[in-house]
């Protein structure tokens, strides 16, 4: 008897055909958009922001995040002096519609071409999130107000140096003071904003730097712990610390980003990700369904990123 090839994935259950997946009208676009939320950094870094139900969002960019009054000796029957903002600067961004369609031909279907309809699923889920991706890394790019320093050893091949002078442990400690550290403008005294960042975002590149990196293996040296070694395991590092790592391939490749999540920035959807519904079409003997979102990116609280670049 001939073997019938299946589709599988993770979030489905069961194993589909070609001809199960296109006949029940939302099994293709949930599978799709199922896998595509899993890889979106925007949604993972920051925070779940107000709606845009009118296509944008209005707020204030916080330059400045301290009340320019303290709080007072108040006398008996004295008024109760009220704090005042600091500084801020008015901001609005619009939302964006991106979209992007998938097609299965009859041809696929009657001759369960599962290979191919598997290769397009995964060829729009992988567009899907490297567009919104790309609308993440631009938002934190192209704001100004973004911390930033440049690795100790830029001149020397940054942390793609393989020595233990690569200056990795360093630039992080360095970066998490300076972070921390940042004065707030109008405040009195000592007042620090002291961010403690718990991210640090990377090229995937970095991760094979990583897993032979002197400087890292360094760590283990001597220690009970070299069964957990990058080099033992052949895995990189997971955590720096209070850092989590994350990778990212729309990520600089030169630069490394150190933030705090769900605090530096936020996604308004205007409608969130969806796939329409599976429709036959006669003219063309094929299926198809779209998938659209409409959102928005905004970095409100800048200081809460800082860029380390030169560190390749």
């Amino acid at each position: 008897m001939p073997t019938v090839v299946t589709v599988g994935h993770s979030y489905d259950g069961p194993k589909w055909t070609v001809a199960q997946l296109v006949k029940a009208p939302s099994r293709l676009s949930n599978i799709v958009i199922a896998a595509v939320k899993d890889n979106l950094i925007a949604d993972l870094l920051l925070r779940q922001g107000p709606s845009a139900p009118g296509g944008a969002v209005q707020y204030e960019e916080q330059v400045a995040f301290a009340s320019l009054r303290e709080d007072e000796i108040i006398a008996e029957f004295g008024e109760i002096p009220t704090s005042q903002a600091g500084v801020t600067v008015p901001m609005m961004v619009a939302t964006q519609k991106r979209g992007l369609g998938l097609k299965v031909s009859k041809e696929m279907e009657t001759r369960n071409d599962t290979g191919q309809v598997a290769r397009d699923m995964q060829l729009v889920k992988d567009q899907l999130v490297r567009g919104w991706n790309k609308v993440f890394f631009t938002a934190v790019t192209t704001n100004t107000n973004v911390l930033t320093m440049v690795a100790s050893n830029a001149a020397g091949g940054g942390w793609v140096d393989d020595s233990t002078s690569a200056g990795i442990k360093k630039d992080l400690a360095k970066g998490m003071f300076q972070m921390s550290n940042q004065q707030i403008q109008g405040a009195v005294d000592n007042d620090r904003y002291g961010i403690r960042p718990d991210t640090l975002l990377l090229h995937p590149s970095m991760e094979a730097e990583f897993v032979d990196h002197d400087e890292i293996n360094r760590v283990f040296e001597n220690s009970p712990a070299t069964t957990i070694s990058p080099r033992y395991t052949l895995k990189a590092p997971t955590k720096f610390g209070p850092l989590d790592v994350v990778y990212s391939w729309e990520c600089p490749a030169t630069e490394a980003w150190m933030l705090k999540r769900k605090t530096f920035g936020f996604i308004s959807d205007e409608w969130p990700l969806n796939g329409s519904p599976t429709q036959y079409k006669e003219s063309e003997q094929s299926y198809s369904t779209y998938f659209t979102r409409r959102s928005l990116v905004a970095i409100d609280y800048p200081k809460a990123v800082l860029k380390i670049t030169g560190i390749s």
